[in-house]
């Protein structure tokens, strides 16, 4: 009975822990001298794809990502990008190889 529990228990919290995952929100950061107040998803797909460099303004837009492999970033890819972080290098490599484009630099990001 004690390994039930126990098991039980272990699944309730794996449950609630994916539960908040699944719930999680994307935010992207901009500038706070940056005049482009609020972006539509459409417009940050773009920007983080390379199809256009500057903001709504003209201003330019340099887009930073996270490592690698951080569950940010894959989640990030899927939801906002509609791409699967293979799907991503991918699209990339063949950018890259045809020197139509550069992905976005990606930054480690410390908790302070």
């Amino acid at each position: 009975m004690k390994v039930f529990k126990s098991v039980s228990r272990a699944l309730l919290a794996a449950t609630l822990l994916f539960s908040a995952a699944a719930y999680a929100e994307v935010a992207v950061i901009v500038s706070a001298s940056n005049a482009n107040a609020s972006l539509d998803e459409n417009t940050i797909s773009r920007i983080f794809l390379g199809k256009i460099s500057k903001f709504p303004d003209g201003s330019q837009a340099i887009p930073v990502d996270q490592n690698e492999g951080s569950a940010s970033r894959d989640a990030f890819n899927e939801k906002v990008l509609g791409k699967s972080s293979s799907q991503l290098k991918a699209y990339w490599s063949r950018l890259i190889f045809t020197g139509k484009g550069t992905p976005p630099k990606g930054v480690l990001w410390k908790n302070r």
